[in-house]
C-alpha cells in the first residue's frame, strides 16, 4: 500500500471548517476518514505494515526551507522517513504535514505514478 494525499487548493483553506483538510479537535476530517477506512482494510494484506506516504500539489516548508509547488513530496518532510509504521503513524504524519504545506496546485499526480 502507498498513500498520496492531495494538498491542492481545491480542498479549501485548511483553517476553514469547510476545508477537507480542516483539523477539528472533536472529529476527523474527510481525509482522515478516507485514509483510515481504506488503510485499515488494505493493511490486512500488507505484510510489513509500513506505508510509503507522499503528498502532492503544495508548496512545502519542511525544516525551514521553502520550496516551489511539488507534485511529489515525502509526507514527513524527511527523506529518511518515507514510510509510516501503521495507520496511526500515517495519521500523525498527515497532521504534521498540514503545518508545513501551503495548498497550491494544479492537480497533477503524474510524478507519483
Amino acid at each position: 500500500m502507498i498513500v498520496a494525499i492531495d494538498f491542492t487548493g481545491s480542498n479549501g483553506i485548511p483553517t476553514y471548517p469547510t476545508s477537507l483538510h480542516y483539523l477539528n479537535p472533536t472529529m476527523p476530517n474527510q481525509y482522515q476518514i478516507a485514509i483510515a477506512s481504506i488503510a485499515q482494510i488494505l493493511m490486512n494484506y500488507d505484510t510489513d505494515k509500513r506505508i510509503p506516504a507522499f503528498g502532492f500539489g503544495a508548496k512545502t516548508k519542511f525544516n525551514g526551507v521553502s520550496a516551489p509547488v511539488s507534485h511529489c513530496f515525502v509526507l514527513s518532510g524527511n527523506m529518511n522517513e518515507v514510510e509510516a509504521c501503521g495507520v496511526e503513524h500515517l495519521m500523525v504524519m498527515y497532521r504534521n504535514a498540514l503545518k508545513f504545506v501551503e495548498l497550491s496546485g494544479p492537480t497533477y499526480f503524474g510524478p507519483l505514478v
